[in-house]
């Protein structure tokens, strides 16, 4: 049975119009109206905060943050950031990281698990 398959790149209402002719030559055609929706995503925003300096790594988003920056991501996403102190200061703590399914790394950071909107904020003092 043969089938028609199409991938929308933006969210959005589309017609849609199915066109189908038959073995003997017979035409029918139906149009429709699709709402396509983006994918559910949530705000984790990572504050540095305190008089040193430093960056946070972000696994597995590969991303290296050295200020406050806010990522989309999906719901349910395990996020493990591990603060880099810059020479001269060290990690003093992360607050934020205290969500049910988190797990706190002590001086390593922590594994945060995104489910909604949140903050986690990175301290970093001079030594």
């Amino acid at each position: 049975m043969p089938t028609a398959r199409h991938i929308y790149s933006a969210e959005g209402t589309y017609t849609v119009r199915l066109r189908i002719t038959d073995e003997t030559g017979f035409v029918d055609e139906t149009t429709r109206e699709v709402v396509v929706e983006g994918e559910e995503t949530v705000t984790l925003t990572i504050v540095i905060a305190g008089a040193g300096s430093g960056s946070v790594s972000l696994d597995p988003l590969g991303e290296i943050c050295e200020t406050t920056y806010s990522y989309e991501v999906k719901p349910g996403l395990r996020i493990y950031v591990l603060p880099l102190a810059d020479a001269g200061s060290e990690f003093t703590g992360m607050a934020g990281c205290d969500q049910p399914g988190d797990f706190d790394l002590g001086l390593e950071g922590c594994g945060a698990l995104v489910n909604e909107d949140r903050t986690l904020t990175v301290t970093f003092e001079p030594e």
